[in-house]
């Protein structure tokens, strides 16, 4: 099975790149609707910390609301970087304190998340994410 909190830790290097290759773009591209789970890629990449946000700076800490966002606030990556800032330095503060129990519940969110949508699986077989490489390699071959 895979650590929650070692997913989460890795989510957050992954949104850092995301951010930096968004950065790269020209503003309309980031914002241009794709038609895809979220309009834009701003708006997709601001879901992903909604979520962080949600589960572990709420949920995790008994408060059952979610955050709203309006996404239109974000007109630039400063203040995309901004909010990053905002959600994962309460993050890295609740994840240092979070129990067994704690990582049981956020593993049963992320997977009741992925079943309903039709994800029975993350990956083909459990692994430890901690070796980068090896779940690089899973990862390629699921893709």
């Amino acid at each position: 099975m895979i650590d929650a909190v070692k997913l989460l830790e890795y989510s957050q290097e992954l949104r850092h790149r995301y951010l930096a290759k968004l950065s790269e773009l020209p503003w309309e591209e980031v914002v241009k609707d794709r038609s895809a789970s979220f309009p834009s890629l701003r708006d997709i990449y601001l879901h992903c910390l909604v979520c962080v946000d949600g589960i572990v700076n709420n949920i995790l800490q008994g408060d059952s609301s979610f955050p709203r966002i309006n996404y239109d606030d974000y007109d630039s990556i400063e203040k995309m970087q901004e909010y990053v800032t905002q959600v994962e330095s309460k993050a890295t503060e609740n994840l240092k304190k979070i129990t067994r129990e704690d990582s049981k519940k956020l593993q049963m969110i992320i997977d009741e998340h992925l079943r309903a949508r039709g994800i029975d699986y993350l990956l083909s077989e459990p692994i430890d994410i901690s070796d980068y490489q090896k779940f690089k390699r899973e990862l390629e071959k699921e893709g």
